[in-house]
């Protein structure tokens, strides 16, 4: 028996409505991955701004300290100065008493008054040392808090690096299946 042509009409029609309920379910199931792809993509995003911003605060926390830390050993640095110019004064007035010692060797009572003016002068050298070295200690105590400052900038830097590259995982799977890349 031969098919007539209503059944095999209707057979072909059969075919036909099959192929596109098929062609229909992959373009939905085509549709739910894009979905989960952009709500992931938005997900990740958040993500990163949030870790932006955290890492933003925790930078503009440290940068008021960092500032008052340097306008503070411009401070230390300028007193630093002040008693090393005092110091060449001192050494210059002590290079004067010197350069009479040999005129003094004339006369033993000249002599004894300019040693007493030359242990005043050292004795202020002395005193200007000593502010120094009250200045260093400061000095260094803030260069290394500024230095475990700076650690710990770069801790949190190198942290959110890490996060970053985790995060964007996903994001290089989905590159791999683009065919247009």
């Amino acid at each position: 028996m031969t098919p007539t042509p209503e059944t095999t009409l209707e057979q072909t029609l059969l075919k036909l409505q099959n192929i596109i309920t098929m062609q229909q379910e992959r373009q939905q199931e085509a549709i739910k991955r894009i979905n989960l792809l952009y709500r992931i993509t938005f997900i990740a995003i958040a993500v990163l701004i949030l870790l932006m911003s955290v890492m933003v605060t925790i930078l503009s926390s440290f940068l008021p300290q960092l500032g008052n830390t340097i306008n503070q050993m411009n401070q230390y640095f300028s007193s630093i100065t002040t008693d090393m110019e005092t110091m060449r004064g001192n050494v210059d007035a002590l290079r004067q008493h010197v350069s009479a010692l040999p005129a003094i060797t004339k006369n033993i009572d000249d002599m004894r008054s300019n040693t007493r003016l030359m242990g005043a002068d050292v004795q202020q050298m002395g005193q200007h040392i000593t502010r120094i070295n009250q200045n260093m200690s400061p000095l260094t105590y803030n260069i290394n808090d500024m230095t475990q400052s700076f650690y710990y900038m770069d801790q949190n830097v190198y942290q959110m690096r890490r996060d970053v590259r985790k995060l964007s995982q996903p994001m290089r799977m989905f590159n791999t299946m683009n065919p247009f890349w």
